[in-house]
């Protein structure tokens, strides 16, 4: 449904041109439906009868497919046509309200379902979703334009009476339950303007466990039993809250964080604004030396993606390679201060030969985007040593303050 974003207001007046049919307009358009057009031209990449079946072909034709549906050219799947009435709101630079009704039945990609098998209910089973892929994945899951324009997000979840919904943002108020008490809704909203591909959603049977140190609502969840390992794993949290902040002198840039434990998920963590997902696996206890250490550099990560990453975000994917870095870079002076010096030395020695054994096996790290012809390139490790090499350049302090 499309209507005016100014509802209150009951009429407008505008000059228009001859193509408008008048000189003046002085009323709101009603609010109309209007049909979807959906295109997903991922369904099928290759036709048929293409006679060159090889990778590199695949390939092209991949590429070629995602930049018909690129958002940074103006592009996309879903597509709605402005009926003519409301082209004066648009020559006036007014708002508009675009209402998306939509379902989501059996999806592929982008949202997860973990249902154990065994018997009891749902809860009981310790069945849970989460959202997760690659970063620009959202509109897998709802109508949106997975660009880097930001904007404030007000999210509502309803779930059965015994589960738990965790989303970006605060919470505004307890749940609300229906009059059967067979549902209730969550209400979340996040203030700090972000872009959709930040936005994540999950939903289980959690336990819950307030933060004991952080005074910004942080809440951690995880599925039931394992309480005792996650109270653990996540002590360290706080601590590393405060040396980023200290060593950009600039707050936490989001009013709260949130932590979910899931299992079978995809990625060591999916940073979301305010909400981070893991998975189970790095959960340990306090007996656990080796998993401590490969644990606390997957937060400290993902607790850097916070300020680099989901707050401070790349344009285009051009630039996906500096708050990557940048993240990483962060992490990296955390690890510092933690292991020790030799334990970091050995962590950029890995790295490096990491890196170079990409190049000889693959192929050399990109180094000018704007060549679209370059072969696709990892640069996930190499990001954070650039970020080493500007910092012998300038004074700790100056080069610190002057990334955020």
């Amino acid at each position: 449904m499309l209507e005016a974003a100014d509802p209150d207001i009951d009429s407008f007046e505008r000059n228009t041109s001859e193509k408008y049919l008048g000189s003046k307009l002085t009323y709101l358009p009603s609010p109309v439906d209007l049909p979807v057009v959906q295109n997903d031209p991922s369904l099928e990449i290759c036709k048929r009868d293409t006679k060159l079946r090889t990778l590199d072909s695949f390939q092209r034709r991949h590429a070629a497919v995602v930049e018909m549906t690129d958002p940074d050219k103006e592009a996309g799947e879903v597509t709605v046509r402005i009926p003519p009435e409301f082209w004066p709101l648009i020559g006036n630079s007014r708002p508009l309200k675009l209402t998306l009704e939509f379902s989501l039945n059996k999806p592929r990609s982008g949202f997860y379902f973990v249902v154990p098998s065994g018997e009891g209910s749902l809860a009981d089973r310790g069945v849970h979703a989460f959202t997760g892929s690659v970063p620009n994945s959202s509109r897998l899951w709802f109508p949106c334009i997975d660009c880097s324009e930001p904007c404030t997000w007000k999210i509502e979840v309803t779930v059965f009476e015994d589960m738990v919904a965790v989303a970006p943002g605060e919470l505004i108020d307890a749940p609300y339950y229906t009059e059967d008490l067979q549902h209730k809704t969550y209400h979340f909203f996040l203030s700090q303007p972000v872009a959709a591909p930040y936005i994540g959603l999950a939903v289980g049977a959690f336990d819950i466990y307030p933060d004991p140190v952080l005074t910004n609502g942080a809440t951690h969840f995880c599925p039931s039993g394992l309480l005792p390992l996650m109270k653990h794993t996540v002590s360290h949290i706080p601590e590393m809250i405060e040396y980023y902040e200290a060593l950009l002198a600039s707050q936490y840039p989001f009013g709260t964080i949130k932590t979910v434990f899931v299992d079978r998920a995809y990625t060591d963590f999916q940073a979301y604004a305010s909400l981070l997902i893991f998975p189970l696996e790095i959960l340990h206890s306090a007996q656990i030396i080796d998993q401590a250490i490969e644990t606390r550099k997957i937060i400290s990560l993902a607790v850097a993606s916070q300020f680099f990453g989901c707050f401070l975000t790349m344009q285009t994917w051009f630039d996906a390679w500096l708050p990557i870095g940048l993240a990483g870079y962060l992490s990296g002076l955390y690890q510092k201060r933690v292991f020790g010096n030799n334990e970091y030395r050995r962590i950029i020695s890995t790295e490096m030969r990491h890196v170079v054994n990409y190049e000889y096996s693959r192929y050399g790290i990109l180094l000018d985007p704007s060549k679209r012809t370059t072969k696709t390139t990892h640069f996930g490790l190499a990001s954070p040593h650039v970020r080493n090499s500007l910092f012998k350049t300038a004074p700790p302090p100056i080069f610190y303050q002057s990334l955020f």
